[in-house]
């Protein structure tokens, strides 16, 4: 007997441009693309042919563009959100709906006279951002973010040598070869119910895969790619996986002797195909953590959630601002607050800002000021109320 299994259906390719204007700073122009997938009490629709639970995929094409004309969501993981509230708190048959979303890359214009046109825009680079909102209609939210088709190159600090042979094997040693990839990266949030400042967390992730890519001197497109990751996890604490893909993009040198030229490695052929294929997830779990903190609001018996967090190290008799800053989580927790490379025994503090999460305490804010004998894990929460506050090393 035939039975019907796991079952979802929703539209794709839905195409949104939005306009947010404004005489004083200039409009803003999002080029949007969102795919909406339901899943629900919908098995008598596949065995009986009968359809009056069935959400017509045309009316959820139509629910994409009324959102998007009432939001105020600038992010694309914000937008996603509203929407799967939207279908699951309005269709009582839908058990759980996902989004995804992926924006196009537009900027203003800058002109010849160096200055940034406020009404027109130019699309500079393929490069894709893209999210995937998933929410159960009794469960919390499940974030996956990222980017693709970041295009890059680097002609330096690269090799591969010292790789497995057989009898098969006529690749060559190489010290001195062009690395060139197009970096797909997909990160998870741990706390995706959270407050969370996407756009920054985005950029954060980006600019630091970048800067690792720049720098490194790379054995191999596997060991750039742990580079990127472990850099980007210890610095963006919101997140808690990130998968990278980054297939090997092959520039050849040209063998310019038949022509009585030699070539100084300056001149070389790409070719799209065939490529290496490389892709590798690095989990949070899988690093050494630094420190964290757990905010205990005593006052109502429940974490302190959305607390700015900041740390700092004395360093040579001045104190240092960490990079990575952070809000509590819903369970008030902070994590990784000092990048591994920079974690050491010494005198360090923690500030808590009170004011944003409790603006009538005694308190507008809290240091906690302490010192460390090695680079081991060190737990330090802060059980707070309206007039006090006690704090201890934790495990």
């Amino acid at each position: 007997m035939a039975s019907v299994g796991p079952n979802r259906y929703g539209k794709e390719g839905v195409r949104v441009v939005r306009v947010r204007r404004s005489p004083y700073n200039g409009d803003t122009f999002d080029e949007w693309t969102v795919r909406v997938l339901i899943d629900g009490d919908f098995v008598s629709s596949y065995v009986d042919g009968d359809n009056t639970k069935v959400l017509p995929t045309d009316t959820m094409k139509n629910t994409v563009y009324y959102v998007a004309s009432r939001t105020r969501a600038i992010t694309i993981e914000d937008f996603a959100k509203e929407l799967v509230n939207y279908l699951i708190e309005h269709h009582s048959q839908i058990a759980g709906a996902q989004v995804r979303v992926e924006r196009k890359e537009w900027s203003h214009m800058v002109t010849s006279n160096n200055s940034r046109h406020p009404t027109s825009f130019v699309q500079a680079t393929q490069e894709v951002q893209f999210t995937t909102v998933k929410r159960p209609r009794h469960g919390a939210f499940s974030i996956v973010s990222g980017l693709k088709d970041l295009m890059v190159m680097k002609t330096a600090k690269t090799s591969f040598t010292n790789f497995y042979r057989d009898a098969l094997t006529t690749l060559t040693d190489s010290r001195d070869r062009l690395f060139g990839t197009a970096i797909t990266a997909k990160w998870t949030y741990e706390d995706a119910s959270s407050i969370i400042d996407f756009d920054r967390a985005r950029q954060q992730i980006r600019s630091g895969m970048l800067d690792v890519f720049c720098d490194h001197e790379s054995e191999s497109v596997q060991h750039t790619l742990h580079a990127m990751a472990k850099y980007v996890l210890e610095r963006v604490p919101t997140i808690s996986q990130i998968h990278l893909t980054m297939p090997n993009i092959h520039c050849l040198p040209v063998d310019l002797t038949r022509f009585g030229e030699q070539n100084k490695n300056e001149i070389f052929m790409p070719i799209d195909d065939p490529h290496g294929y490389i892709q590798c997830t690095i989990n949070r779990s899988t690093m050494t953590k630094t420190l964290t903190t757990h905010i205990l609001d005593l006052s109502c018996g429940r974490p302190a959630a959305n607390v700015p967090v900041r740390v700092e190290n004395l360093l040579n008799g001045e104190w240092v601002l960490m990079p990575t800053t952070a809000n509590t989580n819903t369970d008030g927790r902070a994590v990784d607050l000092v990048p591994a490379d920079k974690w050491q025994a010494g005198q360090w503090r923690i500030i808590f800002d009170i004011a944003s999460y409790m603006p009538d305490g005694f308190y507008p804010s809290v240091t906690i000021e302490f010192r460390t004998k090695d680079s081991a894990h060190y737990h330090v929460p802060l059980l707070l109320n309206k007039f006090g506050y006690s704090t201890y090393r934790g495990s």
